[in-house]
């Protein structure tokens, strides 16, 4: 395991880009988080999009699950169908993250709205992360958007880590770019 050099008590368990899940015994990771459940609040297992052998695997092992979408039809009806194979193994403990949101789009009726996703998907809703050019600056630059306090993208996180631990918190809110931005900046 690797100890984040930022966050005092974030480990990251790191899998091989190449390895094959095929050539993996879920049973052997289930007695790996069976064993950590001792030592972490929380045990996050990070699935490929899709329910292919990753879904599967990570699936195998899960106790609940959060569920990542953004405001995309097709992305809604694969979640749908996501969320039935979870509930079919069991897994009834089921919250949503809406990604990628984008007010203009939702307005200008490019995008579904987040009403749109909570009605198809009837999940309770976790979190919403708003689209922002930083999320992919901080991305390329290895630096988690997390650690950029007063940005939104922090208080999206922070919202959605506090409502894991079960306390109350209202949804960050967006500020909307002004008419002027929108038509010059596209």
């Amino acid at each position: 395991m690797v100890k984040d050099k930022r966050e005092q008590t974030l480990y990251l368990l790191p899998a091989c880009k190449t390895l094959s899940f095929q050539n993996l015994d879920a049973s052997i990771m289930a007695a790996l988080i069976d064993y950590l459940k001792n030592d972490f609040d929380f045990i996050i297992v990070d699935s490929p999009a899709g329910i292919e052998q990753g879904f599967t695997y990570a699936s195998s092992i899960a106790d609940e699950a959060i569920i990542v979408v953004n405001l995309d039809l097709a992305t809604l009806r694969d979640n749908d169908r996501v969320i039935g194979l979870l509930l079919k193994k069991g897994i009834q403990d089921l919250k949503l993250i809406i990604n990628k949101v984008n007010l203009d789009d939702i307005e200008d009726g490019k995008s579904l709205t987040i009403d749109d996703a909570l009605d198809i998907l009837s999940l309770p809703l976790l979190g919403i992360v708003y689209e922002d050019h930083e999320m992919i600056e901080a991305n390329n630059k290895g630096r988690p958007v997390y650690l950029l306090k007063g940005h939104l993208l922090h208080d999206c996180f922070d919202n959605i880590a506090h409502r894991l631990l079960g306390h109350k918190r209202a949804f960050a809110k967006c500020k909307r770019r002004g008419l002027l931005s929108r038509i010059f900046l596209g």
